[in-house]
């Protein structure tokens, strides 16, 4: 059944292809010319065929950001399940935070960023999200310098 599909697939995009060779080979007056002998105008046609393809685009594009945005959703709650012993006071968490960056200096410019320029500027709940995923990554294991 697969195979029909795929075949009948391929033989939908040949015509396709052939059809535009042929209006490809057109001149713009013999264009307007096959247009208008449709019904419609080429002013027309043009319209609509932006407002297609921009529905179109639209609507992939939503349905990428529902489905990141699920991804995300997902991650985040499987994030949260993590066991994972934290300081309880955000003085320690951002200590223990400060001490991991010190660690491995190279995460520093990826974790502050146009968002966070000091690590004081970070919410409760992204500290602790940033603990976690460095926990998941194994880089809370170090020794106290």
């Amino acid at each position: 059944m697969r195979t029909k599909s795929k075949s009948i697939h391929l033989q939908y995009e040949r015509v396709l292809d052939l059809q535009t060779e042929a209006i490809m080979s057109l001149s713009e007056e013999e264009l307007d010319e096959e247009i208008r002998e449709s019904g419609l105008e080429p002013q027309e046609l043009e319209e609509e065929t932006r407002r297609v393809v921009a529905e179109a685009l639209g609507r992939h594009n939503e349905q990428a950001l529902a489905r990141s945005r699920q991804t995300y959703q997902k991650e985040a709650t499987l994030l949260k399940r993590v066991r994972l012993s934290l300081p309880t006071t955000m003085k320690d968490k951002l200590e223990l935070l400060k001490a991991c960056l010190a660690h491995h200096q190279y995460l520093k410019p990826a974790v502050l960023t146009g968002q966070h320029r000091k690590l004081s500027d970070m919410a409760p709940s992204d500290v602790d999200s940033l603990l976690r995923q460095l926990h998941v990554l194994g880089l809370l294991k170090f020794k106290k310098v």
